[in-house]
């Protein structure tokens, strides 16, 4: 195959085994950042829209959750109050039935007063009043030195409410034995259907409040107390207890937390949010059971909704850290699966376009490349084997062509040879015709003479 012969000679020679494994730096470097760029910028994106759709899911559930988590705590707080009430209501109503208090005898109820206020402790002070406001009580003081007291409670809005059949949990008052404030829990002495008296225990404002401090939200949240009024009666800070009304009072007070103390005063439960003292807060507020109070439990957003600063930082890491990760794996599975490979059939095309054929590299055909790999192999081949069968006819015409030239040479060389040689033998011709001649013209002068 005289071209293709031609071929190699010109600089198209067998590849070697490290040829086929080196691969162009440059297109690989080119097409790992590429692809990998794509594949990071897509991740990141589809991530983070994934990751900030998630975040304001999360953000909402979680603002719900602590709202509903506060609402509940109120409503729970407020009935335990409220069944703690009820539980001294139910005891004054139990002394209210016995037949020596229904006696009215004082001698005898004043001992037995007393006996009960050292027995159980539940009460300050037992008393008993008949159906005119005059009462008889024991006190059990702080200072353990217990008292009898008498006088007049007519003017209590208790009283009246209780001589008309009602069993009565008061707003917080005075007492008139201790002058602190109370909250009293008062019932009728009802005697053959009729009403003859009350039957009434206090309660230091200071021991309710007490229990109303065990409700504790996050790390600063509290709970509170308002009577139907909108007057704070239970609150930690003493500032407020039994002096300010926000529902009235303050003309700073935030229209959401007034919003919200309107709905307490009116029995209704629920959820505010609302700005006190420069401070975002949420408040869950039920009514108290039995009484005409309302009770709410405090705190501040940051703080039920702190998990969020954490949540919004995981939820931009995230996408950056899972893309890195896969990132990386797909680094790893392209330069395997594509780059090599493309790379390699890339520097096979390049020794191709320089005329070394003899580059079909057959590791390439069970991989993700192979059809193409085998595509060029194909076009390789049939090239190959074309520039090989047109070696062979152009090799017949050149050996042909040579062979004529070589007879032109050999005609050009005859025909030299035989003009030389008619040429002599013309020139031996004209000799013999000259000489001829001159005896022509001898013979004729000859015969002339003679004539003459």
């Amino acid at each position: 195959m005289v071209y293709f012969n031609s071929l190699k000679m010109a600089g198209y020679r067998a590849t070697t085994k490290s040829e086929k494994d080196r691969v162009p730096p440059d297109f690989t470097k080119s097409i790992q950042v590429k692809l990998v760029g794509l594949i990071v910028i897509a991740l990141v994106a589809a991530l983070s829209l994934s990751s900030f759709l998630i975040y304001l899911n999360a953000r909402k559930a979680l603002t719900n959750y602590a709202e509903q988590s506060v609402a509940t705590l109120a409503i729970s707080s407020s009935k335990e109050i409220g069944l703690w009430l009820d539980g001294k209501k139910s005891y004054i109503s139990s002394l209210a039935a016995t037949l020596l208090i229904q006696s009215g005898n004082k001698t005898m109820i004043l001992p037995y007063l007393a006996s009960e206020v050292e027995r159980l402790k539940q009460f300050e002070t037992l008393f008993v009043s008949n159906d005119k406001g005059d009462f008889i009580s024991y006190t059990q003081k702080a200072s353990k030195i217990a008292t009898s007291n008498t006088g007049n409670l007519s003017d209590r809005v208790y009283f009246k409410r209780v001589m008309q059949g009602d069993s009565v949990i008061s707003d917080p008052v005075l007492s008139k034995t201790t002058n602190m404030p109370v909250t009293v829990i008062a019932v009728p002495i009802k005697k053959e259907g009729r009403i003859i008296g009350l039957m009434g225990g206090t309660i230091p404002l200071d021991e309710l409040a007490q229990r109303v401090a065990t409700v504790k939200v996050a790390r600063t949240g509290y709970a509170f107390v308002i009577q139907g009024d909108g007057r704070t009666i239970i609150h930690q800070d003493s500032n407020v207890a039994m002096k300010a009304n926000y529902l009235r009072e303050g003309d700073d007070t935030d229209p959401r937390l007034r919003k919200a103390l309107s709905r307490m005063v009116h029995g209704e439960d629920g959820v505010a949010r609302y700005i006190f003292k420069n401070v975002d807060k949420y408040m869950g507020y039920a009514p108290v059971t039995g009484v005409n109070w309302s009770l709410g439990v405090t705190v501040p957003v940051k703080e039920v909704t702190g998990q969020l600063s954490t949540m919004t930082t995981i939820s931009w890491l995230t996408p950056l850290l899972v893309a890195a990760v896969i990132s990386l794996i797909t680094y790893l599975l392209l330069t395997v699966v594509i780059i090599r490979p493309v790379g390699r059939l890339r520097a096979s095309m390049s020794r191709v376009e320089t005329g070394n054929l003899e580059v079909q590299d057959r590791s390439l055909i069970g991989n993700e490349i192979g059809p193409p790999t085998g595509f060029i192999n194909k076009i390789i081949f049939t090239l190959e084997k074309r520039l090989g069968s047109s070696g062979d006819e152009v090799g017949q015409v050149t050996e042909s062509f040579h062979r004529m030239v070589e007879k032109l040479k050999l005609y050009q060389q005859n025909l030299e040879d035989m003009v030389s040689e008619r040429t002599a033998e013309l020139e031996k011709a004209y000799e013999e015709l000259k000489q001829l001649d001159e005896m022509k013209s001898a013979f004729l002068s000859s015969v002339s003479h003679e004539l003459r």
